[in-house]
């Protein structure tokens, strides 16, 4: 880690003894002090795992607080915030489901040269794209936070971005969370942003990313792409990246592509509305090569395609399309999604490569099923809402060959932010 648990508790105290005692205005210092919280209550039915091959379905209500404070003026910024996070209901709690207080944030930042120079050191969450590929942000209760550093030279519209950065592995007890020496992201990035000439935003990167499990060690390096636009009159945003590396002692070459594309629909009697298509793929493998050719997804999202987890980017064909209203304070959305692998001699993926058990060998179909999403969510006042979400999944004869069944989802959260 790049600073100590002590260290980050000496900075942050420094802090804020040295802003809440001075008795200097932030505006005579050109600097802005913020008490800051955040709160989620969330219940998930959730679908039995992997299919309903593993374990059984539960219920499980999980409990979210982060408090703490945030400081910065023109040149230098500090954020500090410890995480509560408690569950009822699951048999066997994982450490992302749980985990008593320990540092959520803290981290120093520098902005110098007018802001064309940036940086944070310490422990933070990580923006990154869609969040596709590299999912820097949520999970089912602990959200996902970083040991290291993030970099950045920024002009208008144009950015180069580096980030080496240690996803934070959840422990059982208070204030002993700490890198995962096992996992392991480094990333070099670029933006030009032309989209308020009526151009596109353009990012190109590069990625290493190192999982240590056990005695096999998957190196990946990857070169992705992505485009945010208008095309034809619809609102386009594309990712393209391509994998190289080495799974043990196999050479890996993969590749994924998601696509999502809305246009504005002027249906009558809503505030706004929108029909959308969404497109993924992503390869497998070729048991007949001794090659890897199966996508790794690095810290994968559940979100991108619904938080029921049924599919992820492993061998996979996907497509859906759906339409979204809004109308005051509610938002909702229909949908209906097409799963299919894209290799049938190899398995069929839920969530995080989970893979269904013998379904390489069970049946030659591709098709993984088809799915249903209904999401809603209404904003109670300024900083609350309410959300939730259902999505049913008719199992197809990929998933029914291997075992696999029918699966329910159903989720409902608020959540609120406070600053002051």
């Amino acid at each position: 880690m790049l600073l100590t648990y002590s260290a980050r508790l000496r900075v942050a105290a420094l802090i804020l003894l040295s802003t809440g005692s001075t008795g200097i205005s932030a505006q005579e210092t050109e600097s802005e002090f913020n008490w800051i919280a955040h709160g989620r209550t969330r219940f998930e039915s959730a679908a039995n795992s992997v299919f309903g091959t593993r374990s059984k379905g539960e219920r499980a209500l999980y409990q979210r607080l982060h408090v703490g404070a945030q400081w910065r003026n023109s040149v230098v910024e500090a954020k500090f915030t410890i995480g509560l996070h408690a569950q009822q209901g699951l048999d066997d709690p994982g450490p992302r489901d749980r985990g008593p207080g320990d540092f959520q944030d803290a981290y120093l930042g520098f902005h110098l040269a007018g802001g064309l120079v940036n940086a944070r050191v310490g422990r933070q969450g990580i923006r990154f794209g869609r969040k596709r590929f590299v999912d820097t942000g949520n999970s089912s209760n602990v959200r996902t936070a970083y040991d290291g550093i993030d970099l950045s030279l920024d002009r208008v519209h144009r950015q180069l971005r580096l980030f080496v950065v240690q996803p934070v592995l959840n422990e059982g007890h208070s204030f002993d969370d700490g890198a995962d020496d096992r996992l392991r992201l480094a990333v070099l990035q670029g933006t030009i942003d032309n989209r308020a000439d009526n151009g596109s935003l353009w990012e190109l990167y590069g990625l290493r990313f190192r999982t240590d499990r056990g005695a096999e060690r998957d190196i990946r390096r990857a070169l992705g792409v992505r485009q945010v636009g208008i095309w034809l009159g619809w609102d386009t945003d594309i990712d393209l990246q391509l994998q190289r590396g080495e799974v043990g002692d196999r050479d890996a070459r993969a590749y994924a592509l998601g696509a999502y594309a809305s246009r504005p629909l002027t249906w009558s009697g809503w505030d706004q509305s929108k029909l959308y298509v969404q497109l993924d793929l992503a390869s497998g493998d070729d048991p007949n090569t001794s090659r890897v050719e199966r996508f790794n997804p690095i810290l994968p999202s559940r979100s991108t395609f619904s938080q029921a987890g049924y599919t992820g980017y492993a061998n996979l064909r996907h497509f859906k399309v759906g339409a979204e209203v809004q109308k005051g304070r509610w938002k909702s959305s229909t949908a209906i999604g097409l799963m299919q692998r894209m290799r049938t001699d190899d398995a069929v993926f839920a969530h995080a490569s989970r893979a269904l058990p013998d379904s390489e060998n069970a049946s030659a179909a591709r098709t993984s099923g088809v799915y249903l999403q209904f999401k809603a969510e209404r904003s109670l006042w300024k900083n609350a809402k309410a959300y939730t979400e259902w999505v049913y999944l008719d199992a197809g004869e990929a998933i029914s060959a291997a075992g696999g069944s029918d699966q329910l989802y159903f989720a409902f959260s608020f959540e609120w932010n406070f600053k002051h």
